[in-house]
C-alpha cells in the first residue's frame, strides 16, 4: 500500500499520531492509516507525501515506511537540506504475506531533480534518527548497511 498523507516540508519529518494539516488542506493521519492498512492485510506500506523523510517502524507482521521522500522531482522544487534527501526501500515478502528482508539505500537529489546514490548515506541516519524519535517501541532497526530488521 502506498499513502501520499501528511504534511510536508523539513516542518514535517516527524511523524505525529494526529490529522496534519498543509496549506489550509487536511491532509490525514499517517499513523492511522498505516495501522487501518495493515490491520487489513497489508505486509508493507510506503508512504511519501510529506516529500521528506520520516521514520520506519513494524506493525504486526508488516513495514512501515512513513515516508521515503522524493525519488524524483523536476522544476521548481526545493532540493535543499532534508528535501534532497531520500530513500530506495527493498523488500521480499514471503508466500505467507509477512517481510522476510528489507533494506533501504539513501538518495540525494539535485536541481533540476538529477537522482543519485548518496555515498554518505544522509539519508539513512535520518532514517535512523526519526525512527528512534518517533518510534521508540516499533520502530525498525536499521543498520548502517541499510538492512532493515526487527527489535529483539
Amino acid at each position: 500500500v502506498t499513502m501520499h498523507i501528511g504534511a510536508e516540508g523539513a516542518i514535517a519529518r516527524h511523524t505525529p499520531d494526529r490529522p496534519e494539516m498543509f496549506a489550509g488542506e487536511r491532509r490525514g493521519n499517517s499513523v492511522a492509516f498505516a495501522r487501518a492498512a495493515t490491520e487489513a492485510g497489508a505486509s508493507l506500506v510506503i508512504g511519501h507525501g510529506p516529500h521528506v523523510l520520516r521514520g520506519m517502524e513494524w506493525l504486526g507482521r508488516a513495514l512501515v515506511a512513513h515516508s521515503l521522500g522524493n525519488l524524483l522531482t523536476y522544476g521548481p522544487f526545493n532540493l535543499r537540506d532534508f528535501n534532497g534527501r531520500a530513500a530506495v526501500l527493498c523488500a521480499t515478502i514471503g508466500s505467507d504475506g509477512e517481510v522476510t528482508d528489507a533494506i533501504v539505500r539513501s538518495t540525494r537529489q539535485r536541481p533540476p531533480g538529477i537522482v543519485s546514490a548518496d555515498p554518505d548515506a544522509v539519508a539513512l541516519r535520518d532514517l535512523v534518527e526519526l525512527t528512534l524519535a518517533d518510534f521508540p517501541r516499533s520502530g525498525a532497526l536499521i543498520a548502517p548497511d541499510g538492512a532493515i530488521s526487527r527489535r529483539p
